[in-house]
């Protein structure tokens, strides 16, 4: 089976938040003329409009869990502040990977999370940053029904919007859809010819459909606008090599590795190109640099035994069976990988690397 290389979803944050509805209100009315400096300044600390202020300052800086007391003051003394609610539930998503946290607490963490943002939204649905953490929160979740109703709910909002598009056609994918997924990247296209994530993952629909032509066409498309982004250039070489073009599916994993020295997918990709073509020895060392930028990625072990076989270094193929089982015993080569390890014993073994790449 032929597996790919996928971009993981994209996560957009604006650079700025326009409030339609929910101003933010200002302590008052005071005239400054009947206090002393002291007296507004201990005015002002004590208005909603410095807690937000002071709130957003700290998760500026990724300070998020001290930003979160300031946002609840902000939010007790206005809660219809859409900037507050949006501040204070990004800061709740960002501190839910607290490894301290059990699992119970983490889930009721994300609850409030989730029905912050949903505050901030019901203020003013036309602000379509909340459909992209609603997603984002429901596909932790792997609830991508919720996730397609929060991306459909920020198109319908915004149908200009061409990375909701792009998260709305991953959704889609992620539930098998993938005639909606193509449109929709498709659509992100038209929307914003320069987004390079949707270039990629519109070709591997393209393979999934068999239209290979047109998969290679918006590799190629990727490549020239973004020439470091490797994933496009990684699955264009997947897909050359499938059809035997194993020259220029080098081409392509060394311009991986050229971009990136150390992607350890450019690297196994060029030992299973070295593999088949009889190179043992350059498969071995392609093979060995994966192990050493990745030493828990479990698939070079096997790949790297299958090749010290076919070098007759037999013990040294033993160990690396052994290891790669270590690592992923119910993995998809661990049977193989078994079988290899009797079989090398006696030296009476005569396999083929296996060609599929593994998704990330």
């Amino acid at each position: 089976m032929k597996e790919r290389v996928t971009h993981s979803f994209l996560s957009v944050v604006l650079s700025a938040l326009i409030l339609m509805t929910g101003s933010f209100a200002f302590a008052g009315p005071v005239n400054p003329g009947s206090l002393s400096s002291d007296g507004y300044l201990n005015v002002y600390k004590r208005s909603a409009y410095h807690a937000l202020e002071r709130g957003s300052s700290l998760a500026d800086k990724q300070h998020y869990r001290e930003a979160l007391p300031y946002f609840k003051k902000a939010l007790n003394d206005h809660p219809d502040s859409v900037l507050g609610w949006y501040n204070y539930a990004y800061s709740l998503m960002e501190t839910s990977e607290d490894a301290s946290m059990s699992e119970e607490a983490r889930q009721a963490h994300l609850e409030e999370t989730e029905w912050a943002f949903q505050r901030a939204q019901n203020i003013n649905p036309r602000i379509t940053i909340t459909y992209y953490k609603l997603g984002k929160l429901a596909v932790q979740r792997n609830d991508y029904d919720s996730a397609l109703r929060y991306y459909r709910l920020g198109v319908l909002a915004n149908p200009e919007n061409a990375s909701l598009r792009f998260n709305l056609g991953v959704a889609y994918e992620k539930m098998d859809k993938f005639d909606q997924a193509l449109y929709q990247y498709q659509r992100t296209i038209l929307i914003n010819p320069k987004f390079i994530y949707a270039y990629n993952n519109l070709g591997l629909l393209y393979e999934g459909f068999q239209e290979y032509d047109k998969a290679e066409l918006v590799y190629k498309q990727a490549i020239k606008m973004v020439p470091t982004y490797v994933l496009p250039r990684l699955n264009l070489g997947n897909l050359l090599q499938s059809q035997d073009r194993l020259e220029e599916a080098e081409a392509l994993y060394a311009s991986v590795v050229k971009v990136d020295p150390h992607n350890p997918w450019g690297h196994l990709y060029l030992g299973n190109i070295a593999f088949k073509t009889g190179r043992f020895e350059e498969a071995l060392e392609s093979y060995n640099r994966v192990i050493e930028y990745q030493p828990d990625f479990a698939l070079p072990y096997y790949l790297s035994s299958l090749t010290l076989q076919k070098l007759n270094r037999y013990d040294e193929a033993v160990a690396r069976s052994l290891q790669y089982i270590k690592l992923d015993p119910k993995g998809k080569y661990a049977n193989e990988a078994q079988h290899l390890m009797n079989t090398l014993k006696t030296a009476q073994v005569n396999v083929e690397a296996p060609t599929t790449a593994i998704k990330h």
